[in-house]
């Protein structure tokens, strides 16, 4: 139902791409990961031309890295946790769960 919610947000509101992420954690939590994966690369296509640091671009390419990782999918996962930049929030994250990637 959260994705169903989050699915009504306008594409043009400034809350969108926070709803889309959540969109892409609630089918991840139900394992829709097909869903999840498409919400994660309408986000990150969105903020494709966006800087590398852009919280967006970076929670997108997080939740693919993630998912990938749930999918047992590690070389596609690894892809995505590489493209987090040290300088950014997210990348101590990313560093860890990237370890357990490459186990």
């Amino acid at each position: 139902e959260a994705a169903k919610a989050f699915s009504k947000v306008d594409p043009d509101s400034a809350v969108y791409p926070q709803a889309l992420y959540k969109q892409g954690l609630a089918f991840a939590e139900n394992d829709k990961l097909g869903k999840a994966i498409a919400a994660f690369e309408e986000l990150l296509n969105r903020y494709q031309g966006k800087p590398i640091t852009d919280v967006n671009r970076l929670n997108a390419n997080l939740g693919l890295a993630r998912i990938y990782y749930q999918n047992k999918k590690w070389d596609s996962s690894l892809n995505y946790y590489r493209q987090i930049p040290r300088d950014t929030l997210q990348w101590h994250d990313a560093l860890f769960e990237m370890s357990w990637a490459m186990i």
